[in-house]
């Protein structure tokens, strides 16, 4: 009957171990720097069963029988320290060496958002959801929203279409990455287009852990390319003879119009210079043209054409 006693104790022992380290590995995952010592030494209290602590590596040196450094591949992250019996150091390394491990976690996070916040881009890192876990400055900038107004939210309340672009889809997951022109919406409430380029996360097994978004603002050449587009449209729909030649009149594009009026075909106009089809009096204005070019970059007047069939 005692042995079984016995056991339940060191059962519940067991029990309240693990409950312990997993309070510790929450706390050194997120607690803040300030917060995190008494947190630690807290946890470290229950797990000794004795009054001690956790000391930051800028601690003034602690006098104690039981002191264990808290390290991790060269870099000590502070140290553990307790007055008690030698039989219990094997707790406290024990307790070390996991603090150790979370600690090396929590640095590693934290370098990756000090790279993260340094980029110029929007980079904003989700869940497989679309929960939003990371939000840096230049998402801030991009979008007008604080990463407290934005962390935790769904990322489909920055979209500026309903349908089309809120989901994640399975093969995106499961093979990688892909890169879009999306339509995004600020705080302001303006919409605007980005290039968005979606980098699948993993964890240690290789398993889909997340989605890491770049967002580029490319309103201003979608604006351009419109233009362009635009001016195109109007070019080939022109009544007008429409040439575009190089600096020796050489001819790089001509428009319909052109092609009506000297009968010529499209392969037959490219790469031609100007002077030697349809406008044969071309030469005789030279010294007018360039002139004219130099000083008020235009020139206007008549010239004498001939269709292709004479």
């Amino acid at each position: 009957m005692a042995d079984n006693r016995d056991i339940g104790r060191a059962l519940t022992h067991a029990r309240d171990d693990v409950a312990l380290c997993i309070d510790l590995l929450s706390a050194i995952a997120t607690a803040s720097d300030d917060d995190l010592p008494g947190q630690l030494s807290a946890i470290a209290e229950m797990f000794m069963g004795r009054k001690g602590g956790f000391f930051p590596p800028h601690s003034p040196a602690v006098a104690a029988s039981l002191v264990e450094d808290v390290s991790h591949e060269g870099h000590r992250f502070g140290c553990y320290a307790f007055n008690g019996p030698p039989t219990l150091r094997s707790r406290l390394v024990a307790l070390a060496r996991l603090s150790a491990i979370a600690f090396a976690q929590r640095q590693k996070r934290s370098d990756y958002r000090q790279i993260i916040d340094r980029l110029y881009d929007s980079v904003v890192v989700m869940d497989t959801a679309g929960f939003i876990k990371g939000w840096n400055h230049g998402a801030e900038s991009m979008f007008g929203y604080g990463s407290d107004e934005a962390m935790g939210r769904n990322v489909l309340f920055l979209y500026a279409d309903d349908v089309g672009q809120g989901v994640m889809p399975d093969e995106f997951l499961d093979h990688g990455g892909r890169e879009i022109e999306v339509r995004r919406r600020r705080k302001s409430g303006e919409i605007f287009w980005a290039r968005l380029a979606l980098s699948r996360l993993s964890d240690d097994e290789g398993r889909p852990a997340g989605i890491l978004a770049y967002l580029t603002d490319i309103n201003q050449s979608i604006e351009a390319r419109q233009r362009l587009l635009l001016h195109a449209k109007i070019f080939e729909q022109s009544e007008q003879a429409i040439v575009i030649t190089d600096s020796t009149r050489r001819i790089l594009s001509a428009n319909p119009a052109v092609l009506a009026a000297t009968g010529f075909a499209e392969n037959e106009t490219l790469g031609r210079v100007l002077g030697t089809m349809a406008w044969n009096n071309l030469t005789s204005f030279d010294d007018d043209i360039a002139t004219s070019l130099r000083v008020s970059g235009k020139w206007s007047g008549e010239l004498m054409a001939t269709r292709k069939n004479g």
